[in-house]
């Protein structure tokens, strides 16, 4: 039976370092990328076996373009890239808007250990740096006491959030949904940090309340302090895209919510988190194979 990605959790550590990448001349490198993040669990289980009392976990997350090109076109269900148009000023920078466009492929690691996830970071991206530049490096940590709306009843369990057999290419498979969060005024003083997280866990309440039916939905919370803002990060896994795409139509329509999203800058990200039968035969490269491929006999 397929295994999960350990990073599906009810619980993760409180730290999360984010690691993305965007490329250039992506049907060209697709492959090599995928092989090279397919070798991202090993790492971590070598890192955790090296290191005493790690919890270390990993979310290895490919953007709808990526995952297209590895594998044909076969796509896990409902998975294409979120309708999300977002009102801002026009911009002519090219960079800029490549930039909104969100990333090909992130990491997600998770650990008590603000060290260890600099040390996973460094050496997972070793093989990635003459491929696809960094597109944003993120050490982020879980607000304190979020007010959870989790409704998932069995919280010892990730099964929910999982894609079950009923798509068996793809059992045991998930979605993660980032929310970037940067609240500011233009016209008065930025916010307090404590206020802004009191915006963000009221939004996070606003936003996953949409979705109180569905049961394979988890969330987290964390905050990032950076020079210039402080910023908040949903992260969301479910094993379906439709409770993300509620939440995009919710964001694009604010009248509906009880937290105002005015002056708040908005990042929706959505990856594809293979099963590590998947990301196994990926490593191998036997995904794209025909008759070889371990998943032929679904095909």
């Amino acid at each position: 039976m397929p295994l999960a990605q350990t990073g599906i959790s009810f619980h993760p550590p409180k730290n999360a370092l984010i690691l993305s990448f965007r490329v250039e001349d992506l049907p060209l490198k697709a492959m090599s990328m995928g092989h090279i993040a397919a070798n991202v669990p090993g790492l971590v289980n070598e890192i955790r076996a090296s290191t005493a009392d790690s919890d270390l976990l990993y979310a290895i997350g490919f953007g709808s373009l990526l995952w297209n090109l590895i594998w044909q076109g076969n796509m896990p269900p409902g998975f294409c890239p979120l309708e999300f148009d977002e009102e801002s000023e026009e911009n002519e920078d090219d960079d800029e808007d490549e930039a909104s466009s969100g990333s090909d492929l992130t990491f997600c690691f998770f650990s008590s250990n603000p060290d260890l996830l600099h040390q996973v970071a460094e050496e997972s991206q070793t093989h990635l740096k003459n491929i696809a530049p960094v597109n944003e490096m993120v050490l982020a940590t879980r607000v304190q006491n979020p007010i959870n709306h989790n409704p998932v009843q069995n919280e010892n369990a990730t099964a929910p959030v999982l894609i079950d057999d009923k798509f068996p290419e793809f059992a045991q498979s998930s979605f993660l949904f980032t929310l970037g969060l940067i609240h500011s005024t233009r016209t008065n003083s930025k916010l307090p940090k404590t206020e802004q997280e009191i915006l963000s866990q009221n939004l996070a309440t606003d936003l996953f309340s949409l979705n109180r039916d569905e049961t394979g939905l988890i969330h987290h919370l964390y905050s990032c302090q950076t020079e210039n803002d402080n910023r908040h990060y949903l992260l969301a896994f479910s094993n379906s895209v439709d409770p993300f795409q509620k939440i995009l139509s919710a964001v694009q329509s604010p009248d509906s919510l009880q937290t105002p999203l005015r002056d708040t800058e908005i990042t929706p990200t959505l990856h594809f988190l293979p099963s590590l039968e998947i990301l196994a035969a990926l490593r191998m490269g036997t995904l794209r194979m025909g008759a070889l491929s371990p998943t032929a006999k679904w095909k």
